[in-house]
């Protein structure tokens, strides 16, 4: 999982390999109060996908039940390092 995206329009791809207590993915606002995007129903065994618009900032990615729940997100200007 990048912890850096370029802005802009974000696909955002999940898989639940194996996890019985993992159903969602979100991308939340910095502050954890806004749902910017998210997939349901992410059962194990099943994939998902979704995008959403990121202008530049500081996200989360939360998916509930996890072991590790919340992941920071970087939106720049700028391609991620390594991308040209």
């Amino acid at each position: 999982m990048p912890d850096r995206v370029r802005a802009g329009t974000v696909e955002i791809v999940a898989d639940n390999l194996d996890s019985p207590t993992v159903s969602e993915v979100e991308v939340r606002t910095g502050d954890l109060a806004v749902v910017l995007g998210e997939k349901e129903n992410l059962i194990e065994g099943v994939s998902g996908s979704f995008t959403v618009d990121l202008p530049q900032g500081q996200y989360v990615v939360d998916c509930p039940g996890a072991l590790q729940g919340r992941w920071p997100l970087t939106a720049t200007g700028k391609p991620p390092a390594g991308d040209t």
